[in-house]
């Protein structure tokens, strides 16, 4: 009776402490909630000040970055190829490669973009457009690991 009562007793601790373990700890591994993933820009220069889209993402063969509202902030299609490797924009929204930063009304007509990773689940590069909308000519940025839909 007395090794009965010791398996119950031990079998009731290891439940109690297996039933308070936080499920979600998080291990430093997840590329979302690092401070360089996401997606940036800056508008003019290169020294211009940073801003940050609250989030973004791939979907299809589009990136898409928003602001806090879910307004759209940029729409960059690569209808050509969303492959690894660098494209121009060429401003067909249809069959090419086209960015507009929606909030500024600014259409690319020049610049490139580069897919410097991309796997099933996050994609990261760099781009930089000419173009015009509200007083911009130049944007330049950056997106790192953002999740694929």
């Amino acid at each position: 009776m007395k090794n009965l009562f010791f398996y119950f007793r031990t079998l009731m601790v290891l439940a109690v402490l297996f039933i308070s373990c936080d499920r979600n700890e998080d291990d430093g591994t997840n590329t979302a909630t690092s401070s360089t993933a996401g997606f940036t820009w800056k508008e003019d220069s290169q020294t211009a000040p940073e801003q940050k889209a609250s989030s973004a993402y791939f979907q299809g063969s589009s990136i898409f970055a928003l602001n806090a509202s879910n307004a759209t902030v940029f729409e960059i299609n690569l209808m050509k190829s969303s492959a690894v490797g660098t494209y121009t924009f060429d401003g067909d929204y249809i069959k090419g490669t086209a960015l507009v930063y929606v909030t500024k009304n600014f259409n690319a007509t020049g610049g490139t973009i580069t897919i410097t990773e991309k796997t099933d689940s996050k994609v990261s590069g760099k781009f930089e457009a000419t173009g015009t909308g509200n007083g911009i000519t130049k944007v330049y940025g950056t997106f790192t690991g953002i999740p694929v839909k």
